[in-house]
């Protein structure tokens, strides 16, 4: 999953370091990868989307 641009484009930052490495984080892109027989990820797929669709930020995205 890609963040999009403009959300990228507020967390590019030049504070102090652990502020900078979180907001690093926070623009990090992401995967996930089920695996199984396919019969199996077919019988679960309306799971699996529902799982991916519940992944959200921690923090919201500050404006500058």
């Amino acid at each position: 999953m890609l963040i999009a641009p403009e959300h990228y484009q507020q967390l590019q930052t030049k504070e102090p370091p652990d502020i900078a490495y979180r907001m690093r984080q926070m623009r990090s892109d992401f995967t996930i990868k089920a695996v199984g027989w396919r019969d199996a990820l077919e019988k679960h797929k309306d799971e699996i989307v529902m799982f991916a669709n519940s992944f959200e930020l921690i923090e919201e995205i500050p404006t500058r």
